[in-house]
């Protein structure tokens, strides 16, 4: 049985052109006898990242969008 992960990270970060920036998320299932998998990614524009908790869908390697899958994240931004 999987357990939900709840990781906090603070990220600094400026921009110098916003409307080109992507956030990359990348999502690993750890592996105790090895390599972590790859499990999937999404990619956000920076520019449409909003304050609040956000159902954020999550990617395999071709791009197709896993059906039964999102990523629950909280968005906070300060100045």
């Amino acid at each position: 049985m999987a357990l939900p992960v709840k990781k906090i990270l603070k990220l600094p970060i400026r921009f110098i052109k916003a409307h080109l920036a992507l956030l990359r998320i990348d999502v690993k299932d750890y592996d105790p006898s090895g390599e972590d998998e790859f499990a999937g990614q999404t990619c956000l524009p920076v520019t449409e990242l909003r304050t609040g908790i956000r159902c954020v869908p999550l990617y395999n390697r071709r791009g197709d969008v896993y059906r039964s899958v999102n990523l629950l994240m909280r968005f906070d931004f300060t100045p």
